[in-house]
């Protein structure tokens, strides 16, 4: 994937958990998507929607990236980094680290 794809992953994985879209489409290999669901939904309810998302920057090296974000909602702002690896347009490997 070239950097613009690996931009427009990114922003797109950010704005499903913003909106409640699904990520099963961005999500490949062993990753469980009602896990993710569960997670994106959580954070829907402790910031209260509507819930716009940036992303502050991004990192590329090959099919690996790494992305500061930051979401704020009705209720506060949350702010954290996305390490992922991507191969066929889907993320195989993810950790998150919110604040």
């Amino acid at each position: 994937m070239s950097r613009t794809d690996l931009d427009a992953f990114a922003v797109r994985w950010l704005q499903s958990v913003c909106d409640g879209t699904p990520l099963d489409p961005l999500l490949g290999g062993a990753l469980d998507p009602a896990a993710f669901a569960e997670r994106a939904a959580a954070v829907r309810t402790r910031l209260g929607g509507p819930l716009e998302g940036t992303v502050d920057e991004i990192v590329c090296e090959g099919e690996r990236i790494a992305w500061r974000w930051t979401v704020r909602g009705q209720n506060g702002t949350a702010r954290g980094v996305n390490f992922q690896e991507i191969a066929a347009g889907r993320a195989i490997a993810h950790w998150t680290l919110a604040i």
